[in-house]
């Protein structure tokens, strides 16, 4: 009788109901296998960015854009303004808020605070300006310049399923209006992630590289945004004309599945945004030519997948 009562008196004593025990150990159980898969998945994006080699395309854009005058001219008025912007942005950064940033991040980095706080504010100030120029300056120029790059690579026809294509009186075709609904300028949740991680390029040596990958992998498929776009206009218009061919006989046709295209080259994605995402932080003053640049990258990268027969969904 008396062991009974002290072990119901142990038992409130312990402020935990019977059963507790087992369910908090379920639940510490479930936490720790996703972690391990989020660990894991983590990991294999990772080699496989590594090892993809896309992110060569947007240095390579960069040098296509700035060696080809028909691409940068059209736009070079607007890139001076907007440029011209986000570095009086970036030196007012600089000048008001530098050594407070460095005395908040000697929390963290330490002696190393005077450097760290140097990719943040240049960080700060190119997400302004790509922001302000997208509203003000640059509207639809890198569509059109995303259109222009795969005309020059050949693919015409599926550039016509999204604008119309005008002849240039010399047997080619340049581009006209759109035929689709234009592209979002920027993304609320793409900014706001930027912004909030921007803190973890204060972390010396692994910092920088998380932000670029974290940042990079969230945005990397945007850079094909307008490709995917004209994708879902040009298999549209196929699955159209292949049902009419049939008499509507409701054969089933294959389309592009931008989702499960995406989630194949999760790895490849990482690595293109992660590279343009530092190109526009890391390069003082540059962030606007590198925008247009990255598109061009992006461009280019779209019409190798499209030759090669990339874009099959396995």
């Amino acid at each position: 009788m008396d062991s009974k009562i002290s072990q119901s008196t142990g038992n409130s004593y312990s402020g935990q109901p019977a059963g507790a025990a087992p369910a908090l150990k379920k639940h510490s159980a479930t936490a720790a296998a996703i972690a391990k898969e989020q660990i894991t998945t983590a990991t294999k994006i990772t080699r496989a960015a590594v090892f993809s080699g896309t992110y060569i395309w947007p240095l390579q854009g960069q040098y296509h854009f700035l060696t080809h005058p028909a691409l940068f001219k059209p736009v070079l008025p607007n890139i001076i303004k907007a440029t011209l912007f986000t570095i009086g942005v970036t030196v007012l950064l600089f000048i008001l808020t530098y050594f407070p940033t460095v005395a908040v991040l000697a929390f963290v980095s330490g002696p190393f605070a005077f450097i760290a706080a140097i990719p943040v504010i240049l960080g700060e100030g190119a997400a302004i300006g790509i922001v302000v120029a997208k509203i003000f300056w640059l509207g639809q120029a890198t569509e059109r310049l995303f259109d222009e790059v795969l005309v020059q690579q050949g693919l015409t026809k599926l550039v016509s399923r999204g604008r119309e294509m005008q002849s240039d009186g010399r047997h080619g075709k340049r581009i006209g209006k759109l035929l689709t609904k234009p592209l979002e300028r920027f993304s609320k949740e793409n900014i706001i992630r930027w912004l909030i991680s921007l803190p973890l390029t204060a972390i010396p040596v692994v910092g920088p590289a998380a932000f670029f990958l974290y940042n990079g992998a969230k945005s990397g498929p945007s850079y094909h945004a307008r490709y995917f776009q004209l994708k879902s206009q040009r298999d549209r218009a196929e699955t159209y004309g292949l049902q009419d061919q049939t008499h509507g006989s409701g054969a089933p046709v294959t389309t592009f599945n931008k989702a499960e295209f995406v989630h194949q080259h999760r790895g490849e994605y990482s690595a293109f945004g992660a590279m343009a995402m530092a190109l526009n932080v890391l390069v003082p003053g540059g962030a606007i030519v590198c925008l247009f640049g990255n598109q061009v990258g992006a461009a280019l990268w779209a019409a190798e997948i499209e030759k090669s027969g990339g874009d099959k969904v396995e």
